[in-house]
C-alpha cells in the first residue's frame, strides 16, 4: 500500500485504490461507479465527491452507513448536505489541509448513532409526499 506523501498528513495513513485485498487499508479511494453502497459498510468516514465541480453527490448513502462526511463546497444542490453541515456532521473542506484537519476532528469524535439518526429522521420521504400528494379515501384515479 503506498503511504500518502503529502505534509498535511501527519497520521501515517496507508492509502490504495479498492480491490478485495484493500477491505482493511486506512483509507480506500473508490474511482468506479456502482459499488459504493457495498463499500461504505467498512468505513467511518466518507469524501463525497462532485463538492468541487457541479455539486456534492448524495451523503446520505454514506450516512446511512453511519459515516461522517467530507465534501468540496458546492454543496448548495443538496438539501441533506446543507442541514448535516448544520448538525455538524458533515465538513466542507477547500484543500488538503483542510481534509486533513476535519478528517482528524470527526475521527477523534465519531458517534455512528448520532449520523444513524439524521439519516432515519429522513427515511421515507417519498411516502410521506406520495400521502400527502395522493387521495386516502381510496381513489386510485391516475
Amino acid at each position: 500500500m503506498a503511504q500518502i506523501q503529502s505534509k498535511a498528513y501527519t497520521a501515517g495513513l496507508s492509502c490504495a485504490e479498492i480491490t478485495e485485498s484493500t477491505i482493511n487499508s486506512d483509507i480506500i479511494i473508490v474511482n468506479r461507479s456502482g459499488i459504493l453502497a457495498d463499500v461504505y459498510q467498512y468505513g467511518i468516514l466518507a469524501f463525497v465527491g462532485g463538492g468541487f465541480d457541479r455539486g456534492v453527490h448524495s451523503v446520505l448513502e454514506p450516512m446511512a452507513h453511519g459515516l461522517k462526511v467530507l465534501c468540496g463546497p458546492k454543496i448548495d444542490v443538496s438539501r441533506e448536505a446543507n442541514e448535516a453541515l448544520a448538525e455538524g456532521l458533515l465538513a466542507v473542506v477547500n484543500d488538503e489541509t483542510e481534509i486533513a484537519y476535519q478528517g482528524a476532528r470527526f475521527l477523534s469524535s465519531f458517534d455512528k448513532t448520532q449520523v444513524i439518526d439524521f439519516v432515519c429522521v429522513r427515511a421515507g420521504v417519498v411516502n410521506r409526499i406520495l400521502d400527502h400528494v395522493l387521495p386516502s379515501d381510496g381513489d386510485t384515479r391516475s
